[in-house]
């Protein structure tokens, strides 16, 4: 099974962890393309807060491109002005 391991800020992971949170966005750029382009519904997915030890694991349940615009409006406000730009949408539970 292939797993995946995204390093997320202390704000994003607690949300995560806490069950709260089920979709990670990352734009649409060659390295994660190449990350995710094996990635398929029940690998796992590694959430690490920053560089520490500590992790929360889910179960990958797909893969998605959306439009800047499309995103929440947290991950619009993190991103800045994105409505021109492609995301990958990444759902897990």
């Amino acid at each position: 099974m292939k797993k995946t391991e995204i390093f997320l800020s202390w704000k994003w992971f607690d949300l995560i962890a806490s069950g709260k949170k089920k979709s990670e966005y990352r734009k649409v750029k060659p390295f994660w393309t190449a990350r995710l382009k094996e990635a398929k519904p029940g690998n796992e997915i590694i959430f690490r807060r920053g560089y520490s030890h500590v992790i929360t694991v889910r179960k990958l349940t797909g893969v998605s491109i959306v439009e800047g615009w499309r995103l929440p409006e947290a991950e619009r406000e993190f991103f800045g002005p994105c409505n021109d730009i492609k995301f990958y949408k990444i759902d897990f539970k």
